[in-house]
């Protein structure tokens, strides 16, 4: 059985992803993903950055916790993200879930964009990347893949690793043949129920698991 981590990058981060992540046996903040989790109430056991956007007070909390800290100099060559990634694949941890992969304080398109790149660490690194994101899961497959889910979730597939061959089945709009970057065509697709994926190559699949996410994190901050 893979080891599994949970990761927190710098943007939003909600009880309600980290609970669609499963089961995790250790947990790590990339720079200001420190201050997501511990606004969930999670003590990570790892910090990995440059530590030029985490909370100065997040950080002064965790180092009198005694919390491991990894730090970098702000003039790097990877983002903090890609760097904890990396460390949690030194440290034998073969899946990953990650968080906080939109939005957060700073709202930077360009660091939305990047996170989405590490998905590409995957076959560099040996390791299964999953991100939780406002509801949705984001994984990467190839080949023969069968997902469960319920009926009526949303279901977008991006041709982020280039023009593959692919088939779906199982989904409102069953497809088959080439799919390449650029078009929209394979976004807001809607589950049957359980669905298949057959590709050639890589894909990038965004499947909805929290119906109606918003309103749900409207709610809660209301109890």
């Amino acid at each position: 059985m893979e080891k599994i981590a949970l990761l927190a990058l710098g943007g939003s981060t909600c009880s309600q992803d980290i609970e669609l992540c499963g089961n995790y046996s250790f947990s790590c903040a990339a720079d200001s993903g420190l201050d997501g989790l511990l606004s969930v109430g999670i003590i990570p056991n790892l910090v990995v950055g440059d530590m030029d956007s985490v909370n100065p007070q997040s950080l002064s909390k965790i180092k009198n916790l005694g919390i491991e800290i990894i730090s970098y100099p702000e003039q790097k060559n990877a983002t903090d993200g890609e760097l904890a990634i990396e460390e949690l694949s030194k440290r034998g941890f073969g899946e990953i879930s990650i968080v906080g992969l939109t939005g957060g304080k700073t709202g930077r398109p360009d660091h939305v964009l990047f996170n989405y790149w590490l998905f590409w660490l995957e076959n560099k690194l040996g390791v299964k990347l999953r991100g939780f994101c406002e509801g949705f899961e984001i994984f990467s497959t190839s080949g023969y893949c069968h997902i469960k889910c319920n009926k009526g979730m949303i279901v977008s597939i991006l041709p982020f690793f280039g023009t593959t061959n692919m088939k779906l089945s199982g989904l409102k709009y069953p497809f088959e043949g080439k799919i390449e970057p650029g078009p929209a065509r394979w976004v807001s697709n809607l589950a049957l129920g359980d669905f298949i994926i057959e590709s050639e190559g890589k894909v990038l699949v965004f499947v909805q698991r929290i119906p109606n996410f918003f309103q749900t994190l409207e709610r809660a901050s209301t109890i």
